[in-house]
């Protein structure tokens, strides 16, 4: 994409911008807790099957939403938590709202999901895709 063309003008209302994370499997579960902890709104859609419904479970269930703990580095061990602000099967519920959307999702859905949350897209979305296969 020639972003030459793009209107520079542009400039998010808040320090922190409204990310959606796509998809509830393991990537989302790091995404959605990273974000919100470091100050994000985090809303997530979840389209497929009964995603949504038990992440939503999950995450009441929880007082501190999703927790990790990374220990990539084992001598520095870092943990944390966060909750997402909404949780949908729908994405007319929570894409129009965010500024970044982040596709964590097996490549083979990237098409049918693109075509699902096309419509509810607002102008300037920044869009973060990661290859999970």
């Amino acid at each position: 994409v020639d972003m030459s063309e793009e209107d520079k003008s542009y400039s998010y209302p808040t320090p922190f911008p409204v990310l959606c994370v796509v998809g509830a499997g393991n990537a989302s579960h790091v995404f959605i807790p990273l974000f919100a902890s470091q100050g994000y709104t985090v809303d997530v859609y979840a389209g497929y099957g009964d995603e949504a419904e038990r992440l939503l479970k999950a995450t009441e269930t929880q007082p501190t939403g999703i927790h990790v703990c990374d220990r990539r580095n084992p001598g520095k061990k870092r943990e944390f938590s966060g909750k997402p602000r909404m949780i949908s099967k729908n994405p007319q519920d929570v894409i129009p709202k965010a500024d970044a959307i982040i596709m964590a999702l097996p490549s083979f859905a990237f098409r049918s999901v693109f075509e699902e949350i096309k419509p509810h897209l607002k102008p300037h979305t920044i869009m973060y895709v990661a290859r999970i296969d």
